[in-house]
């Protein structure tokens, strides 16, 4: 699957967890395996389009609907996730990073000592928690997160038109087995 923006707090907040190695812990390892997991979904969704793709009345084909329009309800709500975990994980280093004049002041060598992390050099470490700060808390990632919110219209209607657009007829079936056979 190629790598688009939604991809993109995921990567990052792997890189930064593993530049301080906060990914040792559980509960950071949770929340990235919780963005891991969303990507996953994604893809199966897509994949699932693909796989159930239906001809239309023209003799086209095109991915099948269902899949696509659960991913079209969630993936605003997922991405917002993404974009949480990643700020969360990065913690004060999103707001306190030295810059490139500072780095090449007199106390450079006193960033470079006390500002690495603990599988990054400070640079290193400074330039990742940049950019996920750019991703994230920036007007281009505040701007990409609203979009990522309402790209797909009114998240209400979104779910609303999913929702009165489904067969649930299989759905019902199956309660009124359970019941019949209870």
């Amino acid at each position: 699957m190629p790598v688009d923006c939604r991809h993109r707090p995921t990567g990052i907040a792997v890189a930064l967890t593993r530049a301080v190695k906060s990914d040792v812990f559980l509960h950071v390892q949770e929340q990235l395996g919780e963005c891991l997991g969303y990507l996953q979904l994604i893809e199966a969704a897509i994949m699932l389009g693909e796989q159930k793709a239906e001809p239309t009345a023209g003799g086209a084909i095109r991915p099948a609907y269902a899949p696509l329009q659960a991913l079209r309800y969630h993936l605003p709500k997922w991405y917002e996730r993404m974009v949480q975990i990643t700020q969360t994980l990065a913690a004060g280093g999103l707001l306190v990073s030295p810059t490139e004049a500072d780095l090449r002041s007199e106390i450079g060598p006193d960033i470079a000592r006390y500002y690495k992390g603990a599988q990054a050099s400070a640079e290193e470490r400074i330039r990742i928690f940049k950019l996920a700060w750019d991703a994230t808390g920036t007007q281009f990632g505040q701007r990409m997160l609203h979009y990522e919110r309402y790209y797909a219209g009114d998240p209400v209607r979104v779910g609303a038109s999913y929702y009165n657009d489904y067969d649930v007829a299989p759905l019902l079936a199956m309660v009124q087995r359970a019941l019949a056979a209870g």
